[in-house]
C-alpha cells in the first residue's frame, strides 16, 4: 500500500528529481500514517485466528518490523560513519526517526488495533474440513533423489542436442 501511494504521488508529479530527500521523506511519512491501516489490518486478522490478547500483537506489530529494519538501516549506517562516507546518516536525523517511530507510529498502530479489535470478526470463505485427508502418495519419479539427478542432467542434455 505505501507503495502504491508512493507511485501515485511520484507519477503526479509532487516527487521533483532536483529535491532529493522528499522521496525518502515520502517514504517515512507514509510508513507513519500507514502503521493505523497496520495495526487495524494485524488486530482483525489476530481475531480471526481466534486470540484475544490483541494489546500483545498491537506491541508485535510496532516493534517487530520496524526494529529489524532499523536495525539493518543502522549497521550498514555504522559501516558507513567508519568509511567517513558522505552517504551517512547524521546521528540527529537517526534519533528523530527513532523519535518517529516510537512516538507517532507506535500510537497509530495501537489506535488501529484498537479499532480493528472493535469491528466483527471476519468470516472465514469457506467452511473448513476438519476429517484431515491424507496425501496420495507420489510415484517413483517424484521422489527428491530421482528428481536431483533428472534436473541435473537436463543443461547436459540441452548442450548436446545442440552440438
Amino acid at each position: 500500500m505505501i507503495f502504491f501511494s508512493i507511485l501515485m504521488f511520484a507519477t503526479l508529479g509532487f516527487l521533483h528529481p532536483e529535491s532529493r530527500g522528499a522521496f525518502i521523506t515520502l517514504i517515512l511519512v507514509s510508513f507513519i500514517f500507514f502503521s493505523m491501516v497496520s495495526g487495524y489490518i494485524s488486530s482483525r486478522f489476530f481475531k480471526m485466528f481466534g486470540s484475544d490478547n490483541f494489546i500483545l500483537n498491537a506491541l508485535l506489530t510496532t516493534i517487530l518490523y520496524p526494529s529489524f529494519a532499523f536495525s539493518i538501516f543502522f549497521i550498514i549506517n555504522l559501516f558507513l560513519w567508519h568509511e567517513n562516507s558522505s552517504a551517512a546518516v547524521p546521528f540527529k536525523t537517526i534519533v528523530t526517526v527513532l523519535l518517529l517511530w516510537l512516538c507517532c507510529s507506535s500510537f497509530l498502530v495501537i489506535i488501529g488495533a484498537f479499532i480493528g479489535v472493535k469491528r466483527s470478526k471476519i468470516k472465514h470463505p469457506c467452511k473448513i474440513n476438519v476429517v484431515p485427508l491424507c496425501p496420495p502418495t507420489l510415484p517413483w519419479y517424484y521422489k527428491s533423489k530421482y528428481l536431483c539427478f533428472i534436473s541435473g542432467l537436463f543443461p547436459f542434455m540441452y548442450v548436446h542436442a545442440n552440438n
